[in-house]
């Protein structure tokens, strides 16, 4: 004998009988699946008949004596709860609507204010001057209603620290969302220390963003280093970082450092540590820190250096007065220059020759001194950009790929080049769909009239070039520099100052993500998910 199967509720298509209005006082509100007593506005689990029978006979039994069934006294009363039921939801829906729109306004002030590294005690002085602009632009009723209105949105500064959280929170979920459709994803990592002497941390990521077919550049972490900054500190805090995001080691292409010390050592530098997780990652130094390289080769030039930048900056950037009398000065001189020079390109090949770009050095030779230590700071210094950027492999022919792959003519050396540094890339399709895109004409004027990035995100096929296609992602999605990261410290500096020195680092944390992030917290749903209240 077949055991029969249990019976479920919602597959009975049980229906409200409207004949219980009047024998059991019941209704169904609309959009509701439970109904209510309009005596005492309480609900049953279920229409049943039982369920509503039950509930009336049980505590409302001597209603039939003052109402009898079916009269037109009972008909009358059940009019009168019905409107009387209808207009109390009727005001808490509104109350609660009221309470979610003072929340919205709530959140968004907190947002306005984290974007402009603004402290938690400034939403109350925002609240005052919304009051103070109602008393001035309004009469009357109006005035009245409008500064009720201000009054009711809670503006205290515990308020704007929740609200803060709840927004910080909302625009890393997104964040998150948006990292998990990606391809692949790019890092730069750098580190430095609050105004408390504090090490912060800090990992930004570049990656295709699906949905606005646009390349992402958001804060990603930080992690404040409570002690020691080595590189087995700081691989695992970069390690971690991504980890915490649901981002595979596998799925980070690339990273860009700074080229200090613990980031870059061969053995246990952070760097090296990471890639024995993923033996693919390409690694290179941030191109803004090279200029700088030179002065740590030689204590004798270093000091050169620290005085020219001392020149340069007393000059250039502690008083514009002074720099406009340079430039008058330089033209009263007839200087060849009508402005300070910041850097000037070397040849090391120069200084062994006729010392065409060294005018001064060839006096000295002239001169009979000797000038050989200046061959031995350049070599040194090829010799120093050698060991920090060998990592990076990139070729001309990939370069090139990006920037016009028109202009490649050695299809067979390009596809060499990108297998050598993309294990997952094919040769033979990739030739042929090199091939293919070479000889599309309509491609080609697209390209002449539009911006490289564009080019490849929108114009070209992923369907017709797939590997050309994730070639130039790959290429795209990697940082050039570590900009995004010095952008970042000093917005923690203007967040974290003497006067906010208490921030804790998950408070900074959160502000920086407010004051740095690309994407905009769905208002509307957080104001509906919170638990809104009125201020006090």
């Amino acid at each position: 004998m077949a055991l029969s199967k249990k019976r479920k509720v919602d597959a009975e298509n049980r229906a409200f009988n409207s004949e219980w209005n009047d024998a059991s006082m019941f209704i169904l509100p609309p959009a509701s699946t439970k109904p209510v007593c309009l005596i005492c506005s309480e609900t049953v689990a279920l229409i049943k008949s039982a369920n509503v029978k039950r509930h009336y006979e049980t505590k409302h039994k001597a209603f039939d004596q003052s109402y009898p069934p079916k009269s037109e006294l009972r008909t009358q009363k059940i009019r009168c709860l019905a409107a009387q039921y209808d207009q109390s939801t009727r005001v808490l829906s509104r109350a609660f609507s009221a309470q979610q729109r003072a929340n919205e306004c709530s959140l968004r002030v907190a947002w306005v204010l984290g974007k402009h590294k603004k402290p938690f005690t400034d939403a109350s002085i925002v609240k005052e001057c919304m009051t103070e602009i109602a008393e001035a632009l309004l009469d009357g009723k109006e005035k009245d209603e409008l500064c009720d209105k201000i009054e009711k949105i809670p503006l205290s500064a515990c308020t704007a620290t929740r609200r803060s959280e709840i927004l910080a929170q909302d625009s890393l979920s997104q964040l998150e969302e948006a990292i998990c459709k990606a391809l692949c994803v790019g890092l730069a990592v750098d580190e430095s220390t609050d105004v408390s002497d504090n090490a912060q941390l800090l990992v930004y990521i570049r990656f295709l963003n699906r949905e606005k077919n646009q390349f992402c550049e958001d804060l990603l972490g930080v992690t404040p280093l409570q002690t020691t900054t080595k590189g087995e500190d700081i691989y695992l805090a970069i390690k971690e970082t991504p980890a915490k995001r649901g981002i595979e080691p596998t799925k980070v292409i690339s990273i860009t450092t700074d080229g200090a010390p613990a980031m870059i050592g061969r053995e246990k530098g952070a760097v090296a540590r990471f890639k024995e997780d993923n033996a693919d990652l390409i690694s290179y130094h941030c191109i803004i820190h090279q200029a700088v390289l030179c002065s740590t080769l030689s204590d004798e030039y270093a000091e050169v250096m620290k005085t020219m930048i001392k020149i340069i900056n007393f000059l250039r950037a502690s008083s514009s007065c002074q720099h406009r009398m340079l430039r008058e000065f330089l033209k009263e001189v007839d200087a060849n220059s009508d402005d300070l020079l910041l850097h000037n390109n070397v040849y090391k090949e120069d200084l062994q020759g006729d010392y065409t770009h060294f005018p001064k050095v060839k006096e000295q030779v002239q001169g009979h001194r000797d000038v050989s230590s200046f061959v031995d700071f350049v070599d040194k210094l090829i010799e120093n950009f050698s060991k920090r950027f060998d990592s990076f492999s990139i070729g001309e022919e990939l370069t090139l790929f990006i920037q016009n792959p028109f202009l490649i003519t050695d299809v067979r050396a390009f596809t060499n080049d990108v297998t050598h540094h993309f294990k997952w890339a094919n040769t033979g399709p990739l030739q042929m769909q090199m091939i293919d895109l070479q000889a599309n004409v309509a491609l080609k004027e697209q390209f002449a009239r539009t911006e490289s990035t564009t080019f490849w995100l929108q114009m070209v096929s992923e369907t017709a070039f797939p590997d050309l296609k994730k070639v130039a992602l790959f290429i795209l999605t990697m940082f050039g520099s570590t900009y995004s990261c010095e952008a970042a410290f000093s917005t923690m500096n203007i967040i974290k100052t003497k006067y906010r020195s208490k921030l804790t680092n998950e408070h900074l944390h959160m502000c920086m993500r407010m004051a740095l992030t690309s994407f905009k917290p769905r208002f509307k749903m957080l104001a509906g998910q919170a638990k809104a209240q009125f201020s006090h």
